[in-house]
């Protein structure tokens, strides 16, 4: 399973994102409307899936801090980078979920 795919099933079945609304321009929270709760289920099974722990908490001081970043670690293709590069820096991490 890609990366994207992994991002599509988790906000899928968390948050009832249908995986046509995920593109690598969305932005989780301006965009789907995702609360943090549901983001926050939606994060537990992607780290599930992968095996690495989300910066959300993070992100969000990236998000709403006085300078937000750009790109925001919100968008689709941020946390895609994001997963790929620690899985290329840990070898054996990888993704776990059943295709």
């Amino acid at each position: 399973m890609d990366t994207l795919d992994l991002i599509q099933k988790a906000l899928f079945e968390e948050c009832a994102v249908p995986a046509e609304s995920l593109r690598p321009d969305t932005h989780l929270l301006k965009d789907l409307g995702i609360d943090s709760l549901d983001l926050l289920n939606a994060s537990f099974r992607i780290e599930k899936d992968c095996g690495v722990k989300l910066p959300f908490r993070a992100w969000l001081e990236l998000e709403y801090g006085d300078t937000p970043a750009e790109p925001s670690p919100f968008l689709v293709a941020e946390i895609c980078r994001w997963l790929e590069e620690k899985r290329s820096l840990v070898p054996d991490v990888g993704f776990t979920a059943a295709p």
